[in-house]
C-alpha cells in the first residue's frame, strides 16, 4: 500500500493501532523515509524494556543509525541503545549512549534504569574530578564526555536542591570535590543545620586530606561568621571539633577562652568538655601549642588538656572497680612449665595486662621467689610489668619502682634497673613529664651505664614513651647519637624511641639521615626498628606520606619494606582509604618476603579500624591463604579493627584459625579472639566461656607448641584487661584518632621480634565506663543513669574457686609376693624365714 499523504498515514496509524512484532517495528528502520524510521524508533523506545532481547540482535543497525550525523533523532537512538546495553548489564556502554541521549534521558524518572545510570554518571564524573583535583595539569580528563557528565550531574544537584534533598546534593558535591558547588548549596539553603551536617561527615567521608581541609576551613569560616550571641551549643561544639581537626591551636584557644569567661554555666561546662575531648586524642604536639596559645581566662583548663585529670579519674575507677580474678593467673602459673622461660615470662605479661592500671600487684607479691628465678631480659620485662600495673598512678608507681632503680639496690641488678626505667616510661607515657625525662636522660648519660645494654635500652624506651609525639629536636639528636654507636640492642631501643618522639613530625632531612644509616648498618634489629620509626613518623599524614612510603616499598631490604607496610596502616589509620587498601592487598599477595606480606595484612586492620563491618568482608580469603604468615596477619588485623566489638562475623573467621596447623597462626588467632571478646559476657556472646576454657586447657598441655601457649597466655591477659574494665580503643569519643593508642598497638604487634613490647598494649587500653564530672572536675556522689539492657549483658565472670591444698596421704606399705610365700611356709613349718622379713622392712 502506498500512502503519499504523511498526515493521513500518521492519522490512520493513530486511529487503528495494531499489535506488531519486534521484526515489524525494526523493519521501519530499514526504510529510506526518515519519518518511518522515527516512527519505528518511537515504538522501540516505548517497548524497549520488554523486547530488549530481540532488539539486542540488531544493535549494529541501531549503532549505524546513531553514527549517521544527518539523522535528526540520533539522541533517541542513543537512549534505545543505552537501555538495551543496560539490560545486557554492559553498564559502561550504556553510560556512553546515555551521555549522547541529551534531553531524552530524563533524570526525573524514578525507574531502576535512570537510578542506575545516574549513579554511574556520578561515579564516573567523581573519578574524573578527583583525577583533575589531584593533577590540574592532566588534560586527558578534559574531554567532551566530561562536559556531558557535568551537565547531568549539575542538573541532578539542582533538582535535589529544589526538592529539598539538600544532604543528597551536598554529598554529590563532596564526592565530585567541587567546593564551589558546596558553597553554592549552603548559600541557597541558608540552613545552619546543613553546616553542622557538613562538619560531621567531612572527617570520615572525604578521602582526600587536602580537600577535607578545604571543606573544614569553609565550615570554620561559616560558623565563625555568627556573633557570640547568635551561637548555640552545637555551633561551639562543631567549631571546636573543626579547629582541632585543622590543628588550629590559636583559634581553638580563643574559643576556649570565650567559653570560659562566659557568665553562662553551660558555656563553662562546654569549655571543660572540649578540653577533655582534646586530651582524649593524645596528640601531645598539638596540646603543647594549644597551651601556649591559651588566654588567661582558659588557663584553668591546662590540667585537663595535659590529660592528667582524665588519667587521675580513670585510674581511680580502674583501681576501685577492679574485678580481675587473681586465681586465673595462679592457675596459669601452676599449669605452665616453670623451666620454660617463654611461658614463665608470658604469665607475668598476662598478669600485667589483666591488672593494667589497677595497682593490684597481689600476684607479684605472692610469687616474688618464683619471679626472681627469671634472668636477664625476662627479669627486665617482669620489672617493667609494674609500670603497666601502676599506669595512671604516677606517685605510687615511683614509690613502687624506686627500690629497683640504680643506687637503691644492695646488690645492683642491671636488667632490673633497665626494666624499672622502661616501666617509668609506661607510667608517664604521653605526659612529657620534665622530671621523668631528666631522670631518664641522666640514666643514659651516666658513664657507668654505657657498657650495660639493658639499662640504656630501658632508658631509651622510657624516654621515647614519656616524650611521645613531642617532636623535641634536642631529644632526637641525643637518641640519634646513641643509635649511631651501632650497638644492636641499644640501637634498637634508640631507633624506636626516635619514632616515638617524632610521631607524625619527622622532617625530610631526618628521614634521609636515618635511611642512609639503615643502608650502612649490618644489624637487623636496628634496621627493623628504624623502619618502624619511619612508620610512626607518618601517622595520620595520609597522601602526604605516599612519596616516602613508596620509596621504602621499593627498597631491596625486606626489613625496610616491612616498615613501609606498617607506615601505610598508620598514615591512613581509620580512613578506610581505597588507595591504601589497594596497595596493601597487592603487597599482601605479591611480595617475596613473608614478613612484609604479614605486615601488609596487619596494616589493613589499622586502615579499617573505624569500619569493623568492612574488614570482615575484606579478609576472609586472606585468612584462608596458603601462606601462614598471611593468615597470622589476617587474624591480628581482625583483632585490631574489631577490638571490643564482639563481632560474630569476626569470630566466625577466627574460629578455624584457632586449630590451624601452624603454631604461630594459632597464637595470633587466640590473641585476636581475645581482642574481639573484650568486655563480652557469656549472655552477650557464649563463645567467651569457650575461649576461657580452651586457653586454660591449652596452657596445661605439656606437648603444646611454645608459640601457641604464648598466644593463649597473652590472650588470657587481654580478654580481662584492666581489671575486666578496659578495652582497646584507637578512636576517641569525638571521633579522632588517638595517637598514643595507635603507637602502642603497632608496637605491640612488634612483639614477634621483641617480647617486652607487649607492655605497650597498655597505651591502647581505655576504661569502658561512663564517667561524669561537675564544673570543679569532681565525680559527684550518687551519679547514675538508667539502662534498658539486661544486667546479665554486662555481668562480670564469676570468680574461680581457690584450689584446696590436700594433705599428703601416708604411703601404704607394699607387700611383695615373696612375703606372702614366706608366710605360707611359716604356717606349715611354724617358722618365718628371716630374709623375706628384711626385704619387707626395706620396702
Amino acid at each position: 500500500m502506498c500512502i503519499r499523504d504523511r498526515g493521513e498515514f500518521e492519522f490512520k496509524m493513530a486511529a487503528a493501532p495494531l499489535v506488531v512484532t519486534t521484526d515489524a517495528i525494526l523493519s521501519y528502520l530499514r526504510e529510506r523515509d526518515p519519518v518511518l524510521k522515527i516512527y519505528g524508533l518511537k515504538e522501540l523506545a516505548q517497548n524497549v524494556d520488554t523486547i530488549w532481547y530481540d532488539i539486542s540482535g540488531h544493535l549494529g543497525m541501531l549503532e549505524e543509525l546513531f553514527e549517521d550525523e544527518r539523522f535528526t533523532e540520533r539522541e533517541l537512538v542513543a537512549l534505545i541503545c543505552a537501555k538495551v546495553y543496560y539490560h545486557l548489564e554492559a553498564y559502561d556502554e550504556a553510560l556512553t549512549y546515555v551521555l549522547a541521549a541529551g534531553n531524552h534521558f530524563n533524570i526525573f524518572n524514578k525507574d531502576q534504569f535512570t537510578k542506575t545510570l545516574l549513579t554511574r554518571c556520578i561515579d564516573r564524573y567523581a573519578e574524573t574530578r578527583r583525577r583533575l583535583y589531584d593533577n590540574p595539569a592532566d588534560t586527558s580528563v578534559k574531554t567532551q564526555q566530561t562536559e556531558k557528565l557535568a551537565l547531568i550531574v549539575n542538573r541532578l544537584v539542582e533538582k535535589s536542591v529544589s526538592e529539598g534533598e539538600h544532604r543528597y546534593a551536598l554529598g554529590i558535591a563532596l564526592e565530585t570535590r567541587d567546593l564551589s558547588k558546596v558553597n553554592s548549596i549552603l548559600d541557597q539553603t541558608g540552613q545552619k543545620e546543613l553546616v553542622h551536617y557538613l562538619s560531621d561527615i567531612s572527617v570520615d567521608s572525604i578521602s582526600s586530606k587536602r580537600f577535607r581541609t578545604e571543606v573544614l576551613e569553609l565550615v570554620a569560616t561559616r560558623l565563625a561568621k555568627a556573633d557570640a550571641a547568635g551561637r548555640g551549643l552545637q555551633d561551639y561544639i562543631r567549631l571546636g571539633e573543626v579547629h582541632t581537626a585543622l590543628g588550629r591551636s590559636r583559634e581553638l584557644g580563643e574559643l576556649l577562652g570565650e567559653l570560659s569567661k562566659s557568665s553562662e554555666e553551660k558555656h563553662q561546662l562546654l569549655a571543660l568538655q572540649l578540653a577533655f575531648d582534646i586530651a582524649a586524642n593524645e596528640n601531645e604536639g598539638f596540646v603543647t601549642k594549644l597551651r601556649a596559645d591559651l588566654p588567661a581566662a582558659a588557663k584553668s583548663l591546662e590540667p585537663v588538656l595535659t590529660g592528667s585529670k582524665t588519667q587521675e579519674i580513670a585510674a581511680a575507677f580502674l583501681s576501685g572497680a577492679n574485678k580481675a580474678d587473681v586465681q586465673v593467673v595462679r592457675d596459669l602459673k601452676s599449669a605452665v612449665d616453670s623451666k620454660n622461660s617463654t611461658s614463665h615470662g608470658a604469665v607475668v605479661l598476662a598478669n600485667a595486662l589483666m591488672q593494667a592500671g589497677t595497682m593490684s600487684d597481689t600476684f607479684i607479691i605472692e610469687n616474688q621467689d618464683w619471679i626472681a628465678k627469671s634472668t636477664h631480659w625476662s627479669r627486665f620485662s617482669a620489672t617493667a610489668s609494674l609500670g603497666v600495673i601502676y599506669r595512671g598512678h604516677p606517685r605510687a608507681a615511683k614509690e613502687k619502682l624506686r627500690p629497683y632503680l640504680h643506687g637503691s639496690m644492695a646488690t645492683p641488678n642491671f636488667p632490673t634497673h633497665g626494666g624499672a626505667l622502661y616501666g617509668l616510661g609506661l607510667v608517664y607515657a604521653t605526659t612529657k613529664d620534665e622530671e621523668t625525662i631528666e631522670m631518664l636522660r641522666n640514666a643514659i648519660k651516666d658513664p657507668s651505664h654505657n657498657a650495660n645494654e639493658s639499662i640504656v635500652h630501658g632508658a631509651c624506651l622510657g624516654l621515647g614513651l614519656v616524650a611521645l609525639g613531642s617532636g623535641d629536636a634536642g631529644l632526637f639528636e641525643e637518641l640519634k647519637n646513641i643509635l649511631f654507636t651501632d650497638n644492636a640492642v641499644i640501637g634498637e631501643a634508640a631507633a624506636l624511641a626516635i619514632g616515638l618522639v617524632m610521631v607524625g613530625a619527622m622532617d625530610e632531612a631526618a628521614v634521609a639521615e636515618l635511611l642512609d644509616y639503615a643502608h650502612e648498618t649490618q644489624h637487623e634489629k636496628i634496621i627493623r626498628s628504624i623502619a618502624l620509626a619511619f612508620a610512626m613518623s607518618v601517622l595520620g599524614k595520609e597522601e602526604a606520606a605516599d612519596v616516602l612510603l613508596e620509596q621504602l616499598g621499593r627498597e631491596k631490604d625486606a626489613l625496610l619494606r616491612y616498615g613501609a607496610m606498617l607506615g601505610w596502616g598508620l598514615a591512613y589509620v581509620g580512613t578506610a582509604s581505597q588507595h591504601a587498601l589497594r596497595h596493601l592487598l597487592h603487597v599482601a599477595v605479591s611480595d617475596v618476603s613473608d614478613d612484609v606480606r604479614k605486615a601488609a595484612v596487619i596494616a589493613i586492620g589499622f586502615v579499617l579500624c573505624k569500619e569493623p563491618s568492612q574488614i570482615v568482608k575484606v579478609l576472609p580469603l586472606l585468612s584462608q591463604s596458603f601462606n601462614p604468615h598471611v593468615r597470622y596477619g589476617a587474624a591480628l588485623a581482625i583483632g585490631i579493627a574489631c577490638a571490643g566489638s564482639v563481632s560474630s562475623e569476626a569470630l566466625t573467621i577466627l574460629e578455624p584459625l584457632l586449630t590451624d596447623a601452624t603454631d604461630f597462626v594459632r597464637q595470633g588467632a587466640y590473641i585476636a579472639t581475645a581482642m574481639v571478646l573484650q568486655q563480652a559476657s557469656e549472655a552477650l556472646e557464649p563463645r567467651v566461656a569457650k575461649l576461657r576454657t580452651q586457653m586454660k586447657e591449652l596452657v596445661g598441655k605439656k606437648h603444646e607448641d611454645t608459640l601457641c601457649r604464648l598466644g593463649a597466655l597473652l590472650a588470657a591477659g587481654i580478654v580481662d584487661a584492666g581489671g575486666r574494665n578496659s578495652v582497646i580503643s584507637l578512636i576517641s569519643q569525638s571521633g579522632h584518632i588517638k595517637v598514643g593508642a595507635c603507637v602502642g598497638l603497632v608496637l605491640f604487634t612488634h612483639f614477634w621480634y621483641w617480647l617486652p613490647l607487649v607492655h605497650c598494649l597498655s597505651l591502647a587500653l581505655a576504661p569502658s565506663a561512663l564517667i561524669g564530672v561537675d564544673r570543679h572536675i569532681r565525680v559527684p556522689r550518687g551519679f547514675s543513669f538508667k539502662s534498658a539492657a539486661r544486667a546479665s549483658l554486662f555481668e562480670y565472670p564469676a570468680p574461680l574457686p581457690p584450689k584446696e591444698n590436700k594433705d599428703k596421704e601416708t604411703a601404704k606399705t607394699v607387700a611383695l609376693s615373696t612375703t606372702g610365700k614366706a608366710a605360707a611356709r611359716a604356717k606349715r613349718t611354724g617358722k618365718m624365714e628371716e630374709e623375706p622379713k628384711k626385704e619387707e622392712k626395706k620396702e
